[in-house]
Order: structure tokens, then sequence, then C-alpha cells
């Protein structure tokens, strides 16, 4: 317990709940543990008053220790504040001694949080690249207290296996570290936890660089329950052998273990998407109740229906614009309209004045595609993501991304983005419910070759057949009679 057992914890009173908790457990297993003379003490410290580790606990860095505090020669009523003054500056030795140390076994549950305000640029500088959450950073601390060989055991977050934020911190890892095993539980792992919110992995990590090591991963993100997640666990099924330096062949170094050999040679075959295209994010307005309607609550000839590329702004108010909407492949959910009358001019002074004088250049994003073609989709997805053709005429709201391909490309590029694959490796890349422009910038494109035109009158096909059946109801502008009802010819007929 003196010798193999310690412990830190930035709480004073889980310090104490510890300390009985250990002692407790020692009794258990000796029944003559009090009676001893000398009675072993657990090394379990809390902050205890000292300011640096009460804001920081484990996180802070001891590169020198400095010389133990020694009590006051003599104890009397004159020092008694010196006594105390000992007693805490002791407890805070003892806590950066433990911090000091290197050691063969590491095991915690981290704070699941973003750094407070006031934490945030001492986070920044000490731990720069887990800074976003300090679950991450703290698996970043606690590397620097193992000694060779050591093991780092921990319950985090899932987010740093695929956020782009993260990417210098997996680098690293895999770099210098290796993955023994992990249980990658999701969301729903502790009943005491409800909702999607929470989505946790629980990992081994051994401070050695083996570069052919095969980690062994145990995928239980699509079970729901704890009993049901242990029971998969134990029976040893869901298991992915990988080598670790698989990873290196995604973008952003995601820790996508569950990968196909054949899909990590998309990867290394074929080209990133964003060295072709550029993928876009919409503008967001501030205010949706002020500068978008629906096309049908204005008159149709204040609308600039079907604009190309060259037109300038200065004829109508009102401009078609993509405002993301639910599932639907190929062609749709072309139902808003924007205010840009004289290129604008009340939403770049709307934005400017939301923002504090600052230029509306920072918020309204990329003007330079407007009107253009492309492919487009809905940044928020439910279920599976779906693309869509995106006509020439259009601005783009937040709610909706983009693809900007050359006209030659459009097609090809739209009906890579509806297939099983893209669905598949976009799951690498965001496995929540936002697909940014980011992820979809990763996906790895093959060359077509001698296919290219197949596909592209395929997809032009599927195109076709989801405009007719988009402006066979009212709520399309180019709506002209229901498909139940039949037209004048057929009546004649």
């Amino acid at each position: 317990m003196q010798h193999n057992l310690y412990g830190l914890d930035i709480d004073e009173r889980a310090g104490q709940l510890a300390y009985f908790a250990l002692m407790m457990k020692a009794r258990g297993y000796n029944r003559r543990f009090f009676r001893q003379e000398n009675i072993p003490q657990p090394m379990v410290y809390a902050a205890n008053g000292d300011a640096e580790l009460s804001e920081f606990g484990s996180l802070v860095k001891v590169d020198e220790l400095g010389d133990k505090p020694q009590p006051p020669d003599e104890l009397t009523v004159a020092n008694v504040g010196a006594e105390l003054k000992y007693e805490r500056s002791l407890l805070g030795w003892q806590y950066r001694s433990l911090l000091a140390q290197k050691y063969d076994v590491v095991v915690t549950n981290p704070p699941y949080m973003n750094p407070a305000p006031k934490q945030a640029d001492w986070v920044k500088k000490n731990y720069p690249n887990s800074k976003s959450d300090l679950c991450v950073v703290f698996i970043e601390r606690n590397f620097d207290l193992l000694n060779q060989n050591g093991l780092l055991s921990m319950i985090t977050m899932h987010s740093w296996m695929f956020l782009s934020s993260y990417e210098k911190f997996c680098e690293s890892l895999i770099a210098s570290k290796d993955i023994i095993k992990m249980a990658h539980l999701g969301a729903r792992a502790f009943e005491e936890i409800g909702g999607e919110v929470v989505q946790t992995t629980a990992f081994v990590l051994r401070t050695s660089n083996l570069e052919d090591y095969i980690g062994s991963y145990s995928r239980l993100v699509d079970v729901t329950g704890q009993q049901a997640k242990e029971h998969l666990f134990i029976e040893g099924s869901h298991i992915y052998d990988v080598k670790k330096l698989s990873f290196k062949q995604i973008p952003e170094s995601i820790t996508a273990y569950w990968l196909s050999e054949s899909m990590l040679n998309t990867f290394e075959k074929g080209n990133v998407l964003n060295s072709i295209f550029r993928t876009i994010s919409g503008s967001s307005t501030g205010d949706n109740s002020k500068f978008l309607k629906s096309w049908f609550e204005v008159s149709k000839d204040k609308i600039g229906f079907n604009l190309t590329s060259s037109y300038n702004g200065l004829i109508y108010k009102w401009i078609p614009c993509i405002k993301g909407g639910g599932f639907r492949r190929w062609y749709g959910n072309l139902e808003h309209i924007i205010n840009w009358e004289n290129d604008g001019v009340d939403l770049k002074a709307f934005a400017t004045m939301k923002n504090s004088g600052k230029h509306w250049l920072r918020f309204l994003k990329s003007l330079d595609c407007f009107y253009k073609e492309g492919v487009t989709w809905s940044k928020i997805t439910s279920g599976v993501f779906s693309a869509r053709f995106l006509p020439e005429g259009f601005i783009l709201e937040s709610a909706a991304n983009a693809i900007m391909t050359t006209n030659s490309d459009t097609f090809s590029m739209l009906a890579f983005a509806n297939t099983h694959i893209a669905q598949k490796t976009l799951g690498v890349f965001n496995p929540t419910i936002n697909i940014q422009s980011g992820n979809v910038a990763n996906l790895p494109v093959l060359d077509l070759g001698n296919n290219a035109s197949i596909v592209n009158n395929l997809a032009k096909e599927c195109v076709e057949i989801c405009k007719s059946d988009w402006d066979s109801f009212e709520t399309s502008w180019d709506f002209q009679c229901h498909p139940l009802i039949p037209t004048m010819e057929e009546q004649n007929e």
C-alpha cells in the first residue's frame, strides 16, 4: 500500500474517501492491520490549498521538486499560523513528489469537459496538441508519468479518435506509443448515463514503439446497454486486430480500426477530394427570419431563378438559396430564397453590426462560389448521407455545404458522394450527425478511367428522375401538374 499504490485528486473530500477506502480494504485482508505499531499510510493526496494544484491538479508538470518543507522549530501560541502553513506546504510537496515520479501503470477516469475560460490559456500553452478537451489532455499528461514500457489505462470520450483538431495528438500517439487493447464503447455504455451525448472508449496504451505491433480493438458501438456491451467484450466477438501503421494511411491519422484492407487501399491509391475540388460551407445570415423566406412567400417576378455565375446581383431582390433539408438524393430541397438585393448590402451590414463592427467577410463565407454548379448536402443528417445536384444560380446558407466541381465532373462526383463507400468512409471522419465540409474534403477519390462517361450518364438519369419527382408537388417552383391528376392532353384522349 505504501510502495505500489499512489493516488492524486484535485478535491480534498475525494482524497479523504480514497484514503478511507484503502484503509478499509487493508483491514479486510488483515484483521490485525490497525493493531500494528507503525500503521502503513496510503500515499493518497489532494491539492489541499495549493493554488496551482487546486486549479490544474495532476496536469501540473514537476521538473524540480525542491526541498521537503520542515516543521517549525518550536510550536507556540505565537506561531500557530506557521504550523498551519507548514502542513499545507507539506501536503503540496507530497502531491508534487508523486508527480515527479515515474510509474509502471497509470489508471484514471478523467473529466470530460472543455477547459474553463480561466484554464484555457494555461492548457493551450502546456498541452497544445490536446487542448480542446481535458480528457485528451490527461492522456497526453499521463504519458509523462510512465516508465519505458509502462501501461496507461483510461476511459475517455472517443472524440480524439476522429476529430481533426486532434490530428497532431494522434500522429504523436501512433509514432511513439502502442495501443494494446481498446474497447470502443460508444453511447449508452453506462446505465447511469442516458442519451447519446457521452460516447466513450476504454483502452490500454504502452510507452513503446513497435512498428509492426498489432493491437486488439473491440467494436461495441452498435449494441445498446451496459450488459450487452459487457457480454460481447467478454465473449470476444466484434474484434479487429490491426497494425497501428494502418492509421497513417488515413488522413488526419484517424483511428479507424474497423476498415477493411480494400478500404485502406483506397486512401493509398486515390486522391484526397480536396486536392481536386474545393469543399465549402454556406454563409450564416444571423437572422433567418429576416433574410430567408420560402419561395412561395414572394412574387415570382422578384426572384432571380436560373441565374448564371455571371450574374451581378443587381436585378432581383431575392435569390434561390440552398438551406439543407431532410434526406433526399440526387435532386431537391430547393425551397428557400435569400435577400441578396444590391449584392447583399443589407445582409453584409447586418453581419457587421451583429458582430460588434467586425467586417462581414469574416462571417459570410464562399462568396466567390455563389451561383456556381456543384454537389450539395445538408450539414445535419440524422441518417444516411445524401448528396444532391446544385444547379447554377444558388446561394448557400449555413445549413448546407457543397463540393465546387468543374461542370464536366459534377455528375461523377455526385454519383460518388451517394455511394455506400462514401457513406462508410464519412463515418470514419465524423461519426456524429454533423457532416462538415472538411469531412467530405478527406474522401479518397479514384480515377474512373474509361468508366467516367458511363457513371456521368447514370448520374444524370438519376437527377432527371428525382427532379421529375420533386417537380410533381406544389412545393416545387417548377410544378406543373400533380401526377394523380390527368393532364389536359390525357383528358382529351
